[in-house]
């Protein structure tokens, strides 16, 4: 008995309906020529990831050799190992909170995330909810000594307090989502935006250094408004709050 696959193409792509046919039939004949050996519930994410690099040196092989037929079929077998990780990262058992998370669950993903020592990035599988594009994980106020933003956290339980309450948690993959502890280090204001630079991942330029920020706490010793402040320095309230508590920007920091 047969289980039909339709997928929806878009017109856009349409050009390559049938390369993808001819494809997917490769894969599910793969697959079946496998299907002693079981789904992938009882193989671990690193020998996973393990499996698929011996995949891509054996495609390599086949084609520095010019056997273009056994490079097709080791294209195939990458791109399944490929499906096998993937569905393992976005709800197999490897991940046991998943796509499917239950409600609650976040601070509890991210102490397991915490303790992970795989290479590539775990996704934050919830909605994001805070930064100037919605670009990172959220948890609820006051589960963690290291605030609301998932990669601070998971940060923070990887490696221990930050050395100042000005460092920030920064992505060494470039992925805002990213809740891996190997992709995650302390760094001081200027060297995270320097890795956003690097990565092509800042949304916002930068509308304040050391003398601006050193010009609004004499504002507001003359006088001047939070509101005030705000305004003319063209960012939110809660970013001259920091800089006025020396959470950011502060003092005792500044390069010389």
């Amino acid at each position: 008995m047969r289980s039909a696959l339709i997928i929806d193409l878009p017109e856009e792509i349409s050009a390559y309906k049938e390369d993808l046919e001819f494809f997917l039939a490769a894969m599910v004949s793969k697959l079946y020529d496998n299907k002693e050996k079981g789904k992938w519930d009882a193989i671990e994410l690193d020998d996973a990831q393990r499996c698929l690099y011996e995949e891509i040196d054996e495609m390599k092989d086949a084609l520095n050799s010019g056997d273009m037929d056994n490079a097709f079929d080791e294209a195939v077998d990458v791109a399944n190992m490929a499906l096998i990780m993937s569905s393992m990262i976005y709800g197999g058992r490897n991940n046991p909170f998943g796509p499917k998370v239950r409600i609650g669950a976040s601070y509890d993903f991210l102490v397991w995330a915490s303790q992970q020592t795989i290479d590539f990035c775990i996704v934050w599988p919830y909605a994001s909810k805070t930064g100037p594009k919605q670009e990172y994980g959220s948890i609820g106020k006051g589960l963690s000594k290291f605030g609301r933003r998932a990669h601070r956290v998971v940060c923070g339980l990887a490696h221990g307090d930050p050395p100042s309450e000005a460092h920030q948690a920064s992505h060494m993959c470039g992925n805002s989502l990213c809740v891996n502890p190997k992709h995650l280090k302390w760094c001081t204001f200027e060297e995270n935006q320097s890795h956003k630079v690097f990565h092509r991942t800042i949304v916002t330029p930068v509308k304040l250094d050391w003398s601006k920020a050193k010009q609004m706490r004499t504002d507001r010793i003359t006088g001047a408004t939070i509101k005030a402040l705000s305004e003319k320095y063209d960012v939110s309230r809660t970013t001259v709050y920091k800089i006025l508590q020396n959470k950011t920007y502060n003092p005792e920091l500044e390069p010389k």
